[in-house]
Formats: structure tokens, sequence, C-alpha cells
């Protein structure tokens, strides 16, 4: 007797329904949030974004640089742009994807070949890989301060900082 009755079965609302028994690649899922309470947003803040302070060092270090036109030399601040790949040089022809301006301080300066070694001062943030092109880590650690070997033609709108005279 227990064959002859049938069981009902309460239907099932479409949202409630799994994807993962349907057949069709087509299936929509319609979500009806009219019902949801959205009055008591006091817990939502916004969340301040974080200025960059190195920017603001080098836009201070702009103020009173000059173009760099002969090698510098030791102990002279440099701000200047790098290729984000090293070995594609700037030419009238290419224009490739530069870094924002990089301060730092020159500590060796080879006239021979114009290779320079730079102490980075300040830079924007998350161009780390990009300064690992660059750096002088032989024993292949990476400091948080990275010291960069850069040849001369390698910097590019590179500026010396010019010291005020009172």
């Amino acid at each position: 007797m227990l064959e002859e009755q049938s069981i009902a079965e309460e239907p099932t609302p479409v949202a409630e329904q799994s994807l993962l028994t349907s057949d069709s690649e087509d299936d929509i899922m319609v979500l009806d949030d009219t019902n949801l309470d959205d009055s008591n947003d006091a817990d939502v803040q916004p969340v301040p974004v974080q200025k960059d302070e190195s920017l603001d060092i080098i836009a201070d270090m702009l103020q009173n640089a000059a173009p760099l036109t002969n090698l510098p030399n030791v102990g002279e601040t440099l701000i200047f742009k790098l290729s984000k790949s090293r070995g594609q040089h700037q030419t009238k022809r290419s224009n490739p994807s530069l870094t924002d301006y990089i301060a730092g301080t020159c500590s060796y300066v080879n006239r021979r070949t114009k290779l320079i070694t730079i102490h980075i001062i300040a830079c924007a943030r998350g161009i780390n890989h990009i300064l690992r092109q660059y750096a002088n880590n032989y024993d292949g650690s990476y400091d948080s301060i990275p010291i960069l070997n850069v040849n001369l033609k390698e910097l590019t709108d590179a500026k010396v900082i010019v010291s005020e005279v009172d």
C-alpha cells in the first residue's frame, strides 16, 4: 500500500535548485535582493587611500633639480627614470615604458665606462621587481633599499639636485 501512496513534493524555488544537475549551459540564476535591508550601513566606513610619501619627497626634490648633462660626482643626489625592461634604451623611434621618478645618491662613478652606482633614497611603491634588473646584489639577496648599477645612457630624464646657496 505504501507503493500506491504518492508522496507530495514541495516545489523548490528556482534560486535553491542546484545548477550541477542542469544539463543546459545557458541557465541563469536570478537573485532577488529587493528584501535586503541596506539602511543599516553604519558599520561600513571608507578605507583611506595610503598616499605614497616617496612621491612627495621626489616632487620636493624636483623643485631644486637641474638637468644632468655630464657624469655626476660622488655624493650628488640624482632623480631619474628607468626603462621598465632593461636593455630598451629610449630612441626617437621607440618609446619604452618608463618608471616614475626615482631618487638616489651617487656612490661610485666609473668615468671610463660611465657606470654609476646609486643608493636609492625614494621610489614609487611596487617597482622593486623592475629595480632588481639594475640591482647590485652579487650574493643574490635583495635588500629593502636597493643599490643600482646603471650606465649613464640608461638614465632617462635625469636631473641632479642643486643645493641652494644663501
